[in-house]
């Protein structure tokens, strides 16, 4: 399995909690803001269904951190596949 790195991201996705209703999310900002996101929303920013992120996990193509049982994807590690470039602050 081969990871695309397509050259957008998605503006807002929504997201399902234990509870509606669904909220929407930045994922730029998560990017920017956030040390790590779920493999789900990282699924989502690189354009591949939950399975295959989970996949990618499992075969080591997507670099991850296990705390526990959650298992977290470095935001910096989206942003090298997706080519997005870091401000200076």
């Amino acid at each position: 399995m081969t990871l695309a790195s397509p050259k957008w991201i998605i503006g807002y996705v929504f997201v399902a909690e234990d509870k509606p209703p669904m909220r929407k999310i930045n994922l730029m900002r998560l990017l920017r803001e956030e040390p790590s996101i779920s493999v789900e929303l990282a699924g989502k920013a690189l354009g591949i269904q939950r399975s295959s992120a989970y996949a990618a996990v499992k075969s080591g193509e997507l670099p991850h951190i296990k705390i526990g049982r959650r298992i977290a994807i470095p935001t910096s590690v989206i942003r090298r596949m997706l080519q997005i470039e870091e401000q200076p602050a």
